[in-house]
């Protein structure tokens, strides 16, 4: 299967588990194993499609960042209290980690070869 074709399986197998997880409302934790593993199989292709720029690590860490923030939304929400409080809570505790769509663009302008300023 081409690669792209692989990525957008894997992303519609991300945004289903998140439909599933919404839907097990207090069964939350049944999903997250899976979630996890689908976030280390898209870094895993991610990396593959450009390893000099975007190592699995870093994807890695990205996609788990993303999951975590998302979790904690979805908890705090079915427990009726604020999404937003929840990821202003994450991501206040990650050490920067929360500004991997910064890494990525940066990455992906260094690969075009397009200065920043």
């Amino acid at each position: 299967m081409p690669l792209g074709n692989q990525l957008t399986a894997l992303l519609k197998e991300h945004i289903s588990i998140a439909g599933k997880i919404r839907a097990a409302r207090g069964t939350l934790l049944t999903f997250t194993d899976v979630w996890f593993k689908n976030a280390d199989q898209i870094a895993a292709l991610l990396y593959h499609l450009n390893p000099q720029y975007w190592s699995y690590d870093e994807m890695q860490k990205m996609m788990h960042h993303h999951l975590k923030i998302t979790t904690a939304e979805v908890l705090a929400v079915l427990h009726g209290g604020s999404g937003a409080g929840a990821y202003d809570k994450v991501d206040s505790t990650s050490h920067g980690n929360g500004r991997h769509a910064d890494g990525w663009n940066s990455k992906t302008i260094r690969q075009a070869g397009v200065a920043s300023g």
